[in-house]
């Protein structure tokens, strides 16, 4: 798979997307790809893929958050917990 941050944020811009635009250029200040990576996959609609990324990546914290927003409450209290430690 080519990892292409500044093609998909392009073709996000173009498909009038522009907050998960901006949402990729933001994320692309992150060290490594992957947390740039897994914020296309959730403005895609593709949550699996990203949190594979986010786990990964050991970003654990918006891993969490990506549960939280799609209702996996009992997920993302589980990352919370083991991670805390």
């Amino acid at each position: 798979m080519r990892r292409r941050l500044d093609l998909a944020e392009t073709c996000l811009a173009n498909m009038g997307h522009a907050s998960g635009s901006a949402a990729v250029r933001l994320a692309k200040r992150e060290p490594g790809e992957s947390v740039a990576l897994a914020t296309v996959a959730v403005q895609l609609g593709l949550p699996d893929d990203a949190a594979r990324l986010y786990a990964e990546c050991n970003r654990h914290d918006l891993l969490c958050s990506l549960f939280r927003r799609q209702g996996r409450w009992e997920d993302a209290i589980a990352i919370a917990r083991d991670e805390s430690r």
